[in-house]
């Protein structure tokens, strides 16, 4: 596994960690009910930031050329 993936992979996991983290602070469930919502949603919001940047670098590097 290169770095590239290697990282990617423990962003995700750390970001749908901290979202179930704040879905249980915020809403006072239990973690069998945060996890898989703040997980998700973690999940969710990582993906997006990560599409984000890759089109912004894709997108400066089409510019440069």
């Amino acid at each position: 596994m290169d770095q590239t993936s290697f990282s990617l992979l423990a962003g995700l996991l750390v970001g749908s960690h901290v979202g179930a983290l704040v879905v249980r602070n915020f809403t006072g469930w239990s973690l069998w009910l945060a996890y898989p919502t703040g997980g998700l949603v973690g999940f969710l919001l990582f993906a997006a930031a990560t599409f984000l940047m890759i089109a912004c670098m894709a997108w400066l590097r089409a510019r440069k050329q």
